[in-house]
């Protein structure tokens, strides 16, 4: 099951400004609503994806120990697609309805923080 902060937010709040003081606060709720739910999951033995703000490898650490800490293994997934693509993919949603952070898109990808070839499992992606 996929967790993702971007759709969450969206739904629960929508209008509300990416880049505002509210929305962090709301998203930090958010984030613990999905992680209580996600671990009621893997207690189900099906897998989780958590889908939000890994892109530093401080954050990863940070919900990969929480999930070792909660005696969950952890595999790092990441999807390797160009900034066109990204922000094509997210256009396409939003015009079907589907609102998403298209403005904030280039500034994400400017932030993440790659891993080890040994960590990570990779698909490509068009």
């Amino acid at each position: 099951m996929r967790f993702s902060l971007d759709e969450w937010m969206l739904r629960c709040f929508p209008g509300l400004p990416y880049d505002s003081t509210p929305y962090a606060r709301r998203a930090e709720v958010c984030k613990d609503l999905m992680w209580e739910t996600a671990l009621q999951v893997l207690y189900t033995g099906s897998a989780v994806i958590l889908d939000w703000n890994q892109w530093t490898r401080q954050h990863r650490a940070f919900w990969k120990g929480r999930a070792v800490d909660a005696g969950y293994p952890v595999y790092l997934h990441y999807v390797r697609r160009s900034l066109e693509v990204a922000v094509q993919q997210a256009e396409d949603r939003s015009a079907r309805g589907r609102p998403g952070l298209i403005g904030s898109i280039p500034l994400m990808c400017d932030s993440w923080q790659t891993c080890s070839k040994s960590r990570r499992t990779t698909r490509e992606s068009r």
